[in-house]
This record gives C-alpha cells, structure tokens and sequence, in this order.
C-alpha cells in the first residue's frame, strides 16, 4: 500500500508568515481559516481583570464560531481576493453582539493562505428599568434584551413602555442566519393601551457587495391613536389602523471592477434591480380610507468606499463609515384595477455621499417621494441633511448639521414637527408645525479620557439649535437654544444608544416656554 507522511518540522517550514508583498501573488487560495471569538473582557489587561470582568465572562456565552463562519465572504478553497477580507470584517464588525472583528491573511503555505478571524464579544443580556424625559414628556419602561442568545446570533427583547401616547407590552425575535442560512427572519407583537400590532419579516438581503439575487415577503398591522400637537400641547387624537403586505425579487450581475482582487475598493461598484408588489390599506377614524395597491420597480447603485474611526457616532470602539455614492431610483403604478383607491403615479429616489478629507468627514443625504395624480395621496416629500464632523487629535470635535424636510400629503395622523425630541431641544415636544421645516445645529464635542471599568465612555457638548417649522397654515418664527449636555455611551452592551442627559435654553418663543428644559434620553449616536 503506498504511504507518505509529512514531518511536523517540514510542514511548519513550508509555511511562511503572511506579508502584504503576498497579496498580489497569483494563484493563490484560500486555505485553513481560524476563528478565534474572545470574551467580553480580556482577563489579560489589569484593568479588566476584575471581580466584575470575570464574574460577567462567566456569565456569558460566547458566540459561536460557526456563526462567524457563515457570515464570511470566504471559505476553504476558494480564490483567495483580499477585498472579501476587509467586507467580511465589516458584515462581522455590524452585528451588534460583536464589539470588534480583525480578518487578516496569517501565514502562506504553497499557494494557500491561512487566515485568521479574530472577534470580541459584547455583553448582550440587558434586562432593566428605563426612563427618558425630553421635550416636557416622560418615558417609563421595563425590557429584557438579549442580542445573542445561547452564542447563536438570534435576539429576543421582551418589554413594556409607557408614555403620553400609550403603554406598549411587546415581544419581538430576530435571526439574521434564519436555518443556517443567509436569510433574515424578524417577528414581533405587541399589546398597546390604544391597539395592537404585528409585523413578520422574511427575506434574503443582497448580503454581499456580489450578490446576485434578493427576495423578501413582509406583512404589519398597527392600530393605534396618534396624537396631534399645537404649541407643545395635544390638541386631538386621530384613531389608525393600517395594515401593508408586500413581496420583491431582487437580482445583480454582481460586482463591477477592472481588479477585483486587490484592496482597491474604490474602484467597486454594483447595480441592482428589484421588482415587487405592495398592498397597504389605511383607516383613518372620523376621516377616510386609503388602500394602495400597485407594483413596483426600483434601479439601485452602491460604491464600495469606506473608512473607519473611532470617536465618530459612538466611543470605544472602530466604527465603518461609508463614503461611497450610492442612490435608488423607483417606481410604482397605483391603479383603481388593482383595488387602489386613486390612480396615481408613484416616484421615489434617495441618495448618500460622503467624503473624506485630512480630518474631517462630511455627509450628503436626500430622499424624495412623489404621488403624482389625484386624490388623497396626491403631493410631495423631501428629506434633505448635510452633515459635517471635524476631528481634534485632542478628543474636543466640532459637529453641524442642516435639515429640510418638506411634505405635501400629510395624511390625518401625520405632522411634520419641531421641539424636544424632532429638534430645537429647548422647546416642547410638537411645539411648532407645518409642511415644511429646517434646522440648523451646532455642537463642539468633548471626547474623555475616563473609562471607568473599561465599561462606558463619557463625553460632553455644548450646542446651539436653530430652525422653524411653517407652512399648511402655519406663518414662519425662527426658534433658537443653546446648552450643555453630558453623553455616556456603554462600550461593552450591545445596547448601542448613547445616554444624553442636556439642559437646554430657549432665546426665544412664548413666554409659557419654560426657561430651561431638562431631557434625559438615549439616542442613536453621539
């Protein structure tokens, strides 16, 4: 019987450890790809190697490799292209359960390419009691969040919230690698004080820069109260139910490079298409029904351009910014055939750029909708904002916005609104109305060094707002505050959100304005 061996000392020799003068090397493949998935804390690091630091790591269950396996853009055996490497490590790094990813080519061997998977686990069981106060309005609530159950990527939330508008009990389940697969699965219910709700959400996202199909089945309900504002004050209540169900196939040719296999990623662009349908009906109490029913087409456009910072949206940790052009096209036909109420021509776009200079970043984004025809749904909406972050390697940043916002088709639950929460921190919630809004904000941002337990990083601001709501009625009075505001942002929770707590001061509006207005909320970033 033929044998041959190879020598533990020969095959070590044979392998090579993995410089960038490698990557161009043609022929190459992919060889073994190690995961290592690490604990929430580094027992190594004397700062974390606390009674809390290991008490919490053994609490926690790690995520499981195989989760981190699925989501990579490789596997063994196939061509080895650098570029995939740096989209996996974004795909990983975007899970909220993971506080950060490195992918990186270990060692050569022949023609393969061992890679290594490197991750840090955030801690993702947050049960507790929450409270906001923002705008005159408070927020109460009880959840239990878990991101990552049994290491397995799935998320649970069971909560209950209670505000001005409602008392909400909800349930929800995701499952972003639904049956071992790349499709998403995402289920909730909820019982509220004026109505319930469901929504189910199945689909298979364009998970990849190349892929080449997509396809997604949803179906909501919702009835609920809806309050409407004047002045900071509830002036009425519109009772809605809405249901929408919808189904898309989606398709690509994939990625477009003249290199596909260098870290170039500049040169990366992809196009898709997606065609589906949408049925929606809206009850109105007390004013009209609505149902759209139509089909659809949309033309999509990615660039693939990204940088990373740390002390961006968030603290602590590396965030993946993206700077490419990218922007959507669609289009949807409502006719009273297929049991749309109007006939209407329906058009929408949407569009992000960002950019990139020696230390600074700046952000365009639009979205625009447009029913053209007659009826209810008749007019026009449009999202602009322009964003603008200037980094100090001293941690003090300077941040401005604008934002205009316009809509033609307000339909009996909706407002476009200014105060507290939607901008203008120092007035009321609702406190000024219209169709049409702009905002201006300025914040010079303090990054701090403390970081108590390697548990959350703390920041600092001092803003300024200024903007109007006006229109459908409403004359124009521009509205201005300035204040001061502390942020703590949890660097090892995969709850996200910033916490704010700010002391905002009006310039001027009625004399019922209050002379300062305390909120405390969490938001989506710094």
């Amino acid at each position: 019987m033929p044998f041959s061996a190879v020598s533990p000392a020969f095959a070590d020799e044979s392998c090579i450890a993995w410089t960038d003068d490698f990557k161009n090397k043609p022929n190459l493949i992919v060889g073994k790809v190690e995961i290592n998935a690490a604990d929430v804390f580094d027992l190594n690091n004397p700062k974390e190697s606390k009674t809390i630091h290991r008490v919490a790591n053994n609490l926690h269950v790690s995520t499981k490799p195989v989760v981190i396996r699925r989501q990579l853009l490789f596997k063994e055996g196939e061509i080895f292209q650098p570029r995939k490497l740096s989209e996996s490590e974004r795909i990983v790094r975007s899970n909220r359960y993971i506080q950060d990813a490195d992918i990186m080519p270990s060692e050569l061997c022949g023609n393969r390419v061992n890679i290594q998977v490197n991750t840090t686990d955030k801690w993702t069981l947050s049960p507790g009691v929450s409270f906001s106060q923002s705008g005159g309005n408070s927020k109460t609530g009880f959840e239990i969040q878990e991101h990552n159950l049994l290491g397995s990527g799935k998320g649970l939330v069971v909560g209950y919230k209670s505000d001005e508008e409602r008392d909400e009990t909800f349930l929800s389940y995701t499952n972003s690698l639904f049956l071992g697969t790349r499709q998403k699965l995402y289920a909730s219910v909820q019982d509220n004080s004026d109505g319930k709700g469901h929504e189910v959400d199945l689909s298979l996202p364009f998970f990849e820069l190349d892929s080449r199909k997509a396809w997604g089945l949803s179906t909501s309900s919702l009835s609920e109260e809806t309050s409407l504002y004047d002045k900071g004050d509830v002036s009425s209540k519109v009772s809605v139910k809405k249901s929408e169900h919808s189904a898309y196939w989606g398709w690509s040719d994939g990625l477009e490079s003249d290199d596909t296999d260098t870290d170039d990623s500049a040169k990366n662009e992809v196009t898709r298409y997606k065609v589906g349908w949408k049925y929606t009906e809206s009850d109105y109490k007390d004013y009209y029904s609505l149902t759209e029913s139509y089909p659809w087409f949309e033309y999509e456009h990615d660039s693939e351009s990204y940088t990373t910072r740390t002390n961006f949206k968030s603290m602590g940790e590396v965030e993946d910014i993206t700077l490419g052009t990218n922007y959507t096209l669609g289009v949807g036909l409502l006719r009273e055939e297929f049991g749309s109420t109007d006939n209407q021509l329906n058009l929408n776009a949407s569009f992000e750029k960002g950019y990139e200079f020696e230390n600074s970043l700046a952000f365009i984004n639009m979205e625009a909708n447009s029913y053209i025809g007659s009826g209810e749904l008749e007019g026009d909406s449009l999202n602009l904002q322009a964003e603008w972050y200037l980094f100090d390697e001293h941690g003090s940043d300077i941040y401005l916005s604008g934002t205009f916002k316009y809509q033609s088709n307000l339909q009996p639950d909706e407002q476009l609104l200014l105060g507290g929460d939607t901008g203008l921190r120092a007035y009321p919630k609702g406190y000024e109305s219209g169709d049409k809004s702009l905002v201006f904000t300025a914040e010079k941002r303090y990054h701090f060094d403390w970081y108590p337990l390697h548990l959350a990083k703390f920041g600092a601001a001092v803003f300024a707002d200024v903007g109007s709501a006006w229109g459908d009625g409403k004359d124009l009075d521009v509205l201005a505050d300035v204040g001061v505001g502390l942020r703590m942002i949890p660097t090892r929770s995969s709850i996200t959100k910033a916490i704010h707590i700010d002391l905002a001061f009006p310039l001027n509006g009625d004399s019922d304005v209050d002379d300062v207005q305390l909120s405390v909320n969490t938001e989506n970033s710094f």
